[in-house]
């Protein structure tokens, strides 16, 4: 739960003389979602910018503009065995949390058709005034049920400049959350059973009024058997945006204020942009 915050950080070559004022560090919009404005049923509206999707094809990704905007089901503490597959609005009690209930969006896959693939999406728009050059994307990978199937189960990241089928490219290993099968397919009293923090760059760039989709795809990690599956869970997304490195202005100085010294004043500044998704 909660977001996080980055302050950009100005680094000097020592012995170099700074005259000229420095850019301060932008901070467009940042990107902090733990999903815990959603209410706590099964059938529950997302946040603006996020659709979620169902498939019957494992390891496969449709489009954004085709998802929906809710889930369909719900789960939390001691998640059944026999659990439904679907979308699900995975919710926990916790008393730091408004309504007292801490939320994630994940799936449930079974022998049944439906959910051999789960795909969670986001529409990230660069609305500042200021190029992207990479992004820092962190997120949790949350486990509500045990699984034994033997291939188990995972979250793969993609990204797309349209979000269209068949535009998706595999954000790579860094962004690959996976889980070996389980004794059985048994819930948690104490809910996730499992969290895995993802927290990398992924050096793709965003222009000012550009968007980026992400997908983060739900599972099988092998062959096409969906029995017996994870629930799996995402929560507490954050996404800082890095810009360039930026030059000081520099003021010419008479060697003899320096005592004849010739230094050249250079400073570096990197600055940090945090970025917030917005449907359009």
């Amino acid at each position: 739960m909660g977001g996080s915050g980055r302050i950009g950080a100005a680094s000097f070559l020592f012995g170099m003389l700074s005259i000229g004022g420095l850019a301060a560090a932008d901070t467009i919009q940042l990107v902090s979602q733990n999903f815990d404005s959603m209410n706590n049923a099964g059938a529950s509206n997302l946040p603006t910018g996020w659709r979620i999707e169902r498939l019957n094809t494992v390891r496969t990704l449709g489009a954004y503009l085709s998802a929906g905007t809710a889930t369909n089901a719900t789960a939390g503490v001691n998640m059944a065995t026999n659990a439904a597959h679907g979308a699900y609005n995975y919710v926990v009690a916790d008393a730091n949390v408004l309504d007292g209930n801490d939320n994630a969006l994940g799936f449930l896959s079974s022998g049944t058709v439906g959910t051999q693939s789960g795909n969670l999406y986001f529409q990230l728009t660069n609305t500042g005034t200021a190029d992207v050059t990479s992004l820092d994307i962190a997120y949790d990978v949350e486990k509500y049920r045990n699984g034994s199937n033997p291939a188990g189960y995972r979250f793969q990241l993609f990204y797309s400049t349209t979000g269209a089928v068949g535009s998706w490219t595999n954000a790579g290993a860094d962004f690959l959350t996976s889980f070996t099968a389980d004794a059985n397919n048994s819930g948690f009293a104490a809910p996730p059973g499992a969290s895995v923090n993802v927290n990398k760059n992924l050096d793709v760039p965003l222009a000012v009024g550009d968007s980026l989709y992400l997908a983060w795809n739900y599972s099988v990690i092998s062959g096409t058997t969906t029995t017996n599956a994870q629930g799996l869970g995402i929560d507490n997304v954050s996404i800082l945006g890095n810009t360039p490195d930026e030059v000081a202005a520099v003021v010419p100085v008479p060697l003899a204020a320096l005592g004849g010294l010739a230094l050249l004043p250079l400073v570096s500044l990197k600055r940090f942009i945090q970025v917030r998704a917005r449907a359009d």
